[in-house]
């Protein structure tokens, strides 16, 4: 699929290995996504070859299969995490280690800083909307 694509599209030379991620990245994703239809749906795409659909239908019904589906089903739902939680994680410099409290060192920019302080502020002295105050889940 990837000579074809390259057939079909140009872009400069340099930019030739994350041409190439960013088509493997989709391409994996969307056969993927055609093997889950294809398994909910329990038809064998017309692309698919025969020997290839049996083989994945006798895969799909392992228990190993099974259990490891689940597992990531279970791991799909997430947690609850707060928007504390978020911030730290989104808007601090990665370092190898956290304090030992758990916390990044400093905020990647003054003004990240200066935001956390006046949202948890607000946060406090505002009751929010049950639809503000859920907690996103990952």
């Amino acid at each position: 699929m990837w000579l074809q694509f390259m057939t079909k599209c140009v872009w400069q030379p340099q930019h030739e290995n994350s041409v190439n991620e960013n088509f493997e990245k989709r391409a994996r994703k969307r056969i993927k996504d055609t093997h889950f239809v294809a398994r909910k749906g329990g038809s064998r795409p017309l692309w698919l070859h025969e020997d290839v659909w049996s083989q994945l239908l006798a895969k799909w019904n392992t228990e190993e299969w099974k259990q490891r589906s689940e597992q990531a089903k279970e791991k799909a739902d997430g947690e609850d995490v707060s928007h504390a939680t978020i911030f730290e994680e989104t808007h601090k410099k990665k370092k190898k280690k956290k304090k030992k409290d758990g916390t990044r060192e400093a905020c990647v920019e003054p003004r990240s800083s200066e935001m956390k302080g006046i949202t948890e502020e607000w946060r406090n002295s505002n009751k929010l909307s049950p639809i503000l105050s859920r907690r996103p889940k990952i």
